[in-house]
């Protein structure tokens, strides 16, 4: 066929197009049914995901409600407040569907129990001054009393009555605390017998009274017993009312908000499931008038596939093999010739133009591989010797040069990191300041070279102890040394001290201005106690610095806990 190529793909991509054409045409009107379709299936799914949502937003928010009545969080409160004002949102884009009258019932029932919620926070608010500060200060009122009466000359008769009538309110208030706390009836019914005791006690105390001052301090004791007994049925009363407004209204308010939010969801759902076999009718309709369009169009493609596509498939299948041999470095190659001058043509021309390339390219390639091959050797040997003299400049600027320890400064680094990270796991951190006894003494007995051997020798002996991959061992400064134990208590950290400590005595380093005759050191031990007044690790360092005080001032040789009174573990001898 002597018609060119790009005529021929013309032909054939025209022939599809308007078949393709005929088929969106007659497709278009079922498409944009099915899409109104779906849009209102979206719209009917959207009213029903929000009322069920807006029906678990009801249930939450009374589940919160109780639970806040129970432990009185300040954060469960809130989270009151988020769903409520999530549910107006949800209200508000069902509203936007038109569907309004349905939603004003359910958002006067939810504006009902959350003004209900902001009356028992209320109420659950006075209830805490009353238990918390009102009834407390009633009781050390009472005690006051009580102490001015026993400082009467009393009876024995008395003296047991008074006891009693102190003990029995102790109990007293220990049972309306843990009421209040956990509203057992249990506590109630233990209230009211030992408030009936402690009133009977009180007339009898008052009956052996003569004296009218101690008559009027008995009566001083009743009426404080009176007024903790009006404050403590004034918190029941208090208890009783909020958890009626939750039990009760509340209760009401989110169970008509669920069962609304549940209609109108159930409505939705009767709706959704006629348009859902409405949608599934359109849907078999547009697939049968698809399935008759694709029989015609894959008709038609195979016949315009039969007719052009052998002459433009079985070429173009042809140069492309020989294009890959060609680019996989072949030089012998026979390349077909064209009748037709067009693109095919054109392309067998490039394909003997590439053929004599590539006896050029090899030539070339050659060349290249023995100067690429040098130089890679070349910059290997390069970026050999630049990371030895980078990761030596990284040693330098964290290690000690003498000890081969780290650094004060990577120390300060390091040690502010662990201490974060162990405030945020609730694990315990260990500061260790080691101090070498009398080490100037041992300068100038062997002189600074022997001063530094001694230095690099402790180094490796606490190395040698402190070995775990978490802890971090480090020259602090002259003859001091840190250690930093992470994930590690008071008891362990004192047990390592101590191993450090007899490693370094028994290690029999010669110091004759030492008592000992050899080399000993003394330590500060503190460890982080989150309870406890550690904020930073400046602070906690500074506790290990002063436990070594106290090591230094107790005869040097020992390793010092730090507490208010420090523990000292070792010997001077």
């Amino acid at each position: 066929m002597q018609i060119p190529l790009t005529k021929r793909i013309f032909l054939g991509y025209s022939l599809v197009s308007l078949i393709t054409l005929a088929m969106v045409m007659i497709a278009f009107h079922g498409i944009n049914t099915l899409s109104s379709q779906y849009d209102r299936l979206n719209q009917r799914l959207t009213v029903l995901d929000k009322s069920n949502q807006i029906g678990r937003d009801a249930t939450d928010m009374q589940a919160f409600a109780e639970f806040y009545i129970a432990n009185g969080r300040a954060a469960i409160a809130d989270s009151v407040n988020t769903i409520y004002q999530d549910s107006l949102v949800h209200l508000n884009n069902i509203d936007e569907l038109g569907l309004t009258d349905q939603t004003v019932r359910i958002k006067q029932h939810l504006q009902n129990f959350y003004d209900t919620f902001a009356k028992v926070r209320e109420q659950r608010k006075l209830r805490n001054q009353l238990v918390n500060t009102d009834i407390p200060d009633t009781f050390d009122q009472w005690q006051r009393l009580v102490k001015t009466f026993q400082g009467n000359d009393l009876t024995k008769s008395e003296l047991a009555l008074i006891n009693s009538i102190t003990l029995s309110m102790v109990m007293t208030q220990s049972h309306i605390n843990r009421y209040f706390t956990t509203l057992d009836p249990d506590e109630q019914f233990k209230i009211n017998q030992r408030l009936t005791d402690i009133q009977k006690t009180i007339n009898a105390l008052s009956n052996q009274q003569t004296v009218s001052t101690r008559q009027q301090q008995v009566a001083a004791l009743r009426v404080s017993f009176e007024h903790i007994e009006a404050m403590y049925n004034l918190g029941v009363q208090r208890v009783r009312g909020y958890l009626t407004l939750t039990n009760v209204i509340m209760a009401a308010e989110s169970y008509e908000a669920r069962y609304l939010a549940q209609q109108l969801a159930n409505k939705q759902q009767t709706l959704l499931a006629e348009l859902q076999t409405e949608t599934e009718q359109i849907i078999s309709s547009l697939t049968n008038q698809l399935i008759i369009l694709s029989i015609l169009f894959m008709a038609a493609t195979l016949i315009i596939s039969t007719v052009i596509g052998r002459t433009i498939v079985t070429p173009i299948g042809q140069l492309r093999e020989l294009f890959e041999r060609l680019a996989k470095g072949e030089r012998n190659i026979k390349i077909p010739t064209f009748q037709s001058k067009d693109a095919l043509s054109a392309l067998a021309s490039s394909a003997e133009s590439f053929r004599e390339t590539n006896v050029q390219t090899q030539i070339l390639l050659d060349q290249y591989q023995e100067l690429s091959t040098e130089l890679e050797n070349k910059v290997a040997q390069r970026t050999s010797a630049l990371e030895d003299a980078n990761k030596k400049l990284s040693e330098l600027t964290i290690k000690d040069p003498l000890t081969g320890l780290f650094n004060r400064r990577h120390l300060d680094e390091e040690f502010s990191q662990l201490f974060s990270r162990s405030q945020r796991s609730h694990l315990p951190l260990t500061a260790i300041m080691f101090d070498i006894d009398h080490f100037k003494k041992y300068n100038d007995m062997y002189g600074h070279q022997a001063g530094d051997e001694c230095l690099k020798q402790v180094a490796d002996l606490l190395q040698s102890v402190f070995h775990r991959s978490t802890d971090l061992v480090a020259r602090f400064g002259g003859e001091e040394f840190v250690v930093i134990l992470f994930d590690t208590d008071q008891s362990a950290a004192m047990t390592l001290a101590e191993k450090a400590h007899d490693t370094i005595l028994n290690a029999a380093i010669a110091h004759t201005g030492n008592e000992q005759g050899v080399v000993t050191i003394c330590g500060g031990v503190a460890t982080t106690n989150h309870r406890g007044p550690v904020k930073n690790s400046e602070t906690l360092l500074k506790q290990a610095d002063e436990a070594l005080y106290q090591s230094k001032e107790l005869g040097r040789n020992r390793i010092t806990l730090f507490t208010k009174k420090p523990t000292s573990i070792g010997s001077s001898t």
